[in-house]
């Protein structure tokens, strides 16, 4: 009885365990490893390297995007006209901020 209880425990922690690791997002090593994994963009631009770090949120735009750091410094890009661009917000395992911007590899047909 008590090596039933011990195993399905040991079982529920690892089905547990492998749960979370798979809903938990990506964490990205460095810049060159988030744009390859954003597959069709380059970067452009980058603020804080803070690695490894997970993707908070992304804010598009096309032509041109406007972002503010958590440090309440505002920050554009424009004159990507025929581009979509995607500021990515990432943070570390100590909750510190990376930015990094990214235009597409193509311009749009229109």
């Amino acid at each position: 009885m008590r090596r039933k209880r011990l195993k399905l425990l040991l079982i529920t922690g690892v089905v547990v365990g492998v749960m979370l690791y798979l809903l938990m997002p990506q964490a990205y090593r460095g810049t060159a490893d988030l744009q390859k994994g954003m597959g069709g963009y380059v970067v452009i631009g980058s603020f804080g390297n803070h690695w490894p770090a997970r993707i908070v949120t992304v804010t598009e735009g096309r032509g041109q995007i406007g972002f503010t750091r958590a440090d309440g410094v505002p920050h554009a890009y424009s004159g990507f006209e025929g581009y979509a661009l995607k500021a990515v917000f990432l943070k570390d395992s100590e909750g510190r901020e990376t930015i990094v911007v990214l235009r597409s590899k193509e311009k749009d047909s229109q």
